[in-house]
């Protein structure tokens, strides 16, 4: 593909990225009255699942895919870890709906997952910042 069609795509994920972030933060409210309300049944939805099949693996594609290579780097980054960051916020929203059954597996990866989304964050802006002073001083 030419990089003005891989330009207009980043530009419908960014849109779509929106749909993500209110059906997310819309689960995780919906998650968090549940508990508060004293519900106490086990509940995964279908849509969480779902949510979940729709928007992490963009993420992954957009850091991975060759195809999308041909756009730089700080083009993507912020709206492939806004695909991750969603992802993170549904298990988020799936850890506080099983954190009442006592076990803490789930828990410990929800931290775990959030540390290392922030880590690579971090660490792939530093290197594109450090890359991008060399080459332009």
């Amino acid at each position: 593909m030419i990089p003005e069609q891989m330009e207009g795509q980043l530009e419908g994920l960014k849109k779509f990225l929106l749909v993500g972030v209110g059906a997310a933060f819309t689960l995780l409210a919906v998650t968090i009255m549940d508990i508060l309300d004293g519900n106490t049944t086990i509940r995964i939805d279908p849509l969480w699942f779902i949510l979940q099949v729709a928007f992490t693996p963009i993420g992954f594609y957009l850091l991975t895919s060759k195809a999308w290579k041909i756009i730089p780097l700080s083009a993507r980054i912020n709206t492939a870890f806004g695909y991750l960051a969603i992802g993170w916020v549904l298990l988020l929203a799936l850890g506080f709906s099983t954190a009442q059954d006592g076990s803490n597996e789930l828990n410990v990866l929800v931290l775990l997952s959030g540390i290392a989304l922030g880590a690579s964050y971090h660490y792939l802006k530093k290197i594109h910042m450090r890359v991008s002073e060399d080459v332009f001083p």
